[in-house]
């Protein structure tokens, strides 16, 4: 848990609501990710998510680690050249790619670039003629699994990467062979988000290698680049299941409180030593090479490097539950909207009455989804006590938005020096898009 006095003199110095970087704390996930991809055989390349967090100042750290970046817009793209990324140490993943980030990529000499559709390698090569280049490419597999909460909505993961069923991979494939500016390299395969098991990595795994196999016996492709995605879990990050959202509602329906349990059965290395060890005894059992390896997290890196810290703004009590609002919400932490995750939460208060009590943490947004958390035991505070949600280093500082307050601070904590590393938004600085 971090200092409390460190964060409460940050919050007196910069204001809330303010996002606090702990260096130490990403050092350390990439070396502890490094350290467990040293395992394969093939050698491997570390690439950080940009879309997880593309502040300049956090690819900086990483680009200063030696690791890669795997960017997904001309946005990124860009936050990763001006943090010191050159093109051969960037890879182009992501759904929708336009020509403008296709010639940025062909241009700058990028890695690798993972195509998602037909259309998109169509595209690609159109530009690789014109600037008379031979193009590194991948093809992203499709993953339609349905998985947790969300797929009860619809949300899945099929529309990303291109479908082995539909025959879409096979007919890149060949387009790809047979195109003299396209060289078929890679495969990669995203499995999911905020995972702490295996188990979808290692369907992942099979899924690639039979495309492998295919693309060997086919078309005599021995493919040098396999990218099994990112998408490893934060252990004090827990999604929301229809289980979890079921006891809760009960709870909350006869007044007891929820407990947000963190998954400490969770093991980094554990888990990738049993990924790697399918993934050499698959590639093994098919008489395959062993590609290069890549993966792609951003969440593993610095979603628990970052926490937010909020100041309580009001404290009501109603005939349903008592209330904190801070002055931070989901316009900060996106992420927490309809229940999808739940985080620790720290109370910082100079109060001595150690009673806890059942409480409820809302933003200061007007409309009834800006809940930070419900039903919480947390200690008695008081209006001007700081409220510190932990472990949002991941689609929180991306995805925040200006819904009726500008976006917040972030600040860098290198040892004993903290330092702003993206400024507070004004009033003056949303309205300046208007004419």
């Amino acid at each position: 848990m971090r200092d409390s006095q460190e964060i409460k003199k940050i919050a007196d110095q910069y204001g809330t609501p303010t996002f606090i970087a702990w260096k130490n704390v990403i050092i350390e996930n990439v070396r502890r990710f490094r350290e467990v991809l040293c395992q394969y055989r093939g050698g491997s390349t570390l690439c950080y998510s940009a879309k997880t967090n593309p502040q300049v100042a956090i690819l900086k750290m990483m680009a200063e680690q030696g690791i890669s970046a795997a960017v997904c817009s001309v946005l990124d793209t860009t936050a990763a050249f001006r943090a010191g990324f050159s093109g051969e140490r960037m890879i182009y993943v992501g759904l929708v790619k336009t020509d403008e980030g296709l010639e940025i990529a062909v241009k700058n000499n990028f890695r690798i670039i993972n195509v998602e559709s037909y259309d998109e390698v169509t595209r690609l090569a159109k530009i690789a003629e014109k600037h008379n280049k031979k193009v590194p490419v991948g093809i992203r597999l499709s993953f339609p699994s349905k998985t947790g909460i969300k797929s009860l909505l619809g949300v899945t993961y099929d529309r990303f990467g291109a479908s082995v069923k539909s025959g879409e991979a096979r007919s890149i494939a060949e387009f790809i062979v047979k195109n003299p500016h396209l060289v078929l390299e890679g495969l990669h395969c995203h499995t999911g988000s905020n995972q702490t098991n295996e188990k979808n990595y290692l369907i992942g795994i099979n899924h690639l290698v039979d495309f492998m196999r295919y693309l060997k016996e086919k078309h005599n492709v021995s493919i040098s680049i396999l990218n099994i995605g990112g998408g490893i879990g934060v252990p004090t990050i827990r999604a929301y299941s229809l289980v979890n959202l079921g006891v809760n509602f009960l709870k909350n329906m006869i007044g007891r409180p929820l407990r947000h349990v963190s998954n400490l059965q969770f093991s980094l290395p554990a888990m990738m030593k049993r990924i790697i060890d399918h993934l050499h005894q698959t590639l093994d059992r098919h008489n395959l090479s062993h590609p290069h390896l890549m993966m792609e997290p951003g969440r593993a890196l610095v979603g628990d490097g970052i926490d937010l810290v909020t100041r309580i703004v009001n404290e009501k009590r109603t005939e349903i539950r008592k209330w904190y609002m801070i002055d931070g919400g989901t316009n900060l932490l996106p992420a927490l909207t309809l229940f999808s995750e739940s985080h620790d939460i720290t109370v910082i208060t100079d109060n001595r009455d150690s009673t806890m009590e059942k409480l409820s943490v809302a933003g200061p947004l007007l409309y009834s989804a800006d809940i930070v958390a419900t039903n919480r035991f947390l200690p008695k505070a008081r209006i001007g006590d700081l409220i510190v949600v932990h472990d949002v280093g991941a689609y929180c500082g991306s995805q925040s938005n200006q819904f009726l307050y500008p976006r917040a601070a972030t600040i860098l904590v290198s040892g004993n020096t903290s330092t702003v590393i993206q400024k507070r938004e004004s009033v003056e600085d949303v309205l300046s898009r208007d004419l």
